[in-house]
């Protein structure tokens, strides 16, 4: 444990850290390999299948609606520079209510958080 060359110094040899691999001390390192795949391990057991499209449960719900909203504002714009089997008018008609409730769900929730 101790040195005895004249020519080290006096103090005792500290551990090497590198040694030390006890499953404690590889997860305790962040830079780890395998602190990272266990976080990534445990995020996607959080998320879940669907997780791994909309996000964490935090911000699922914002996700969801923004995307339903695209998929009903997309067809609007569509049907404006195309003929469809139903008229820009009535489509408008038909998804303005939703719009715009989704429109306030996401605005109320960004300013509540």
């Amino acid at each position: 444990m101790y040195n005895t060359d004249s020519s080290s110094t006096a103090f005792p040899e500290l551990p090497n850290s590198s040694t030390n691999t006890s499953p404690e001390a590889r997860y305790l390192d962040t830079n780890s390999i395998e602190f990272i795949e266990f976080e990534k391990k445990k995020l996607s057991l959080q998320h879940g299948f669907l997780g791994v499209f909309f996000g964490a449960s935090l911000n699922a719900p914002l996700n969801i609606a923004g995307l339903v909203l695209v998929l009903l504002i997309v067809p609007g714009i569509v049907l404006v520079f195309f003929d469809g089997k139903i008229s820009v008018i009535e489509y408008w008609k038909q998804i303005s209510p939703a719009v715009t409730l989704i429109l306030g769900y996401v605005l109320a929730s960004k300013t509540s958080s």
